[in-house]
């Protein structure tokens, strides 16, 4: 997906490649950093404690930006379907460990 104009503008800077990976989905990365933005139908799958665990590392942008070292584990843990067994296995204990269930 090229980068649109909504996308310019994310919690890390202007993102140089956007991707959709599940319905709602997008995997987001700058220069520096990046995450997943989830449209608002897909943050209903998300609880709300997680989502405002998100929404600390946003940097107002709000709770539908989940930067990539820890909060993308919400939506990784929240959206089995859309990962490897691995991957959510991981978010999981992540989710566990720093955000709690």
């Amino acid at each position: 997906m090229t980068t649109s104009r909504f996308f310019q503008n994310t919690p890390w800077g202007a993102a140089d490649h956007v991707e959709c990976i599940a319905p709602g989905v997008f995997a987001v990365s700058t220069p520096s950093h990046g995450g997943l933005y989830l449209d608002d139908v897909a943050l209903d799958a998300i609880p709300a404690a997680h989502r405002a665990y998100a929404a600390r590392w946003s940097h107002g942008y709000g709770d539908a930006w989940f930067e990539e070292d820890c909060a993308a584990a919400c939506v990784i843990a929240a959206m089995p379907q859309h990962f490897t067994a691995d991957e959510v296995a991981r978010s999981r204990a992540t989710v566990a460990r720093f955000i709690g269930v």
